[in-house]
């Protein structure tokens, strides 16, 4: 079973009343010990204390990191001076930034995206030109 894979090389324990023990160590944190008697070949006690000693996975990071491996990269520079670019050149109203929908977009693209504001872009213009 795969599970072994979070444990060290199991040890061998001996009762006082002759019971023979395994003693599976965690990799992680080596002060927990899973002890299971030697004719139990269940791996349920050993699944169990892999689920806790492994934190969830966040869906947000997982995104990120499919993303990053898939060569998408974000720059939250470039992505002002394009907004900026694309008002200017489109004569657009500075409040089109604070467009509820257009911030779901850039959201939807990116979680990280920069939530720019109409003063910002106006900034922006002044210093661009």
């Amino acid at each position: 079973s795969a599970v072994y894979g979070h444990y060290q090389a199991p040890t061998i324990r001996i009762d006082l009343d002759g019971v023979v023990k395994y003693v599976f160590r965690c990799k992680k944190s080596p002060s927990i010990e899973v002890v299971r008697v030697r004719h139990d070949e269940s791996t349920s006690n050993l699944n169990r204390h892999v689920q806790r000693c492994t934190p969830p996975v966040d869906p947000a990071q997982v995104r990120a990191m499919v993303k990053y491996a898939h060569g998408i990269t974000y720059d939250p520079t470039v992505h002002r001076v394009k907004a900026v670019f694309w008002i200017v050149r489109r004569r657009r109203p500075y409040a089109i930034i604070d467009d509820p929908e257009l911030r779901e977009i850039f959201l939807d693209l990116n979680p990280e995206a920069i939530q720019m504001t109409r003063s910002t872009v106006s900034r922006d213009v002044q210093e661009i030109h």
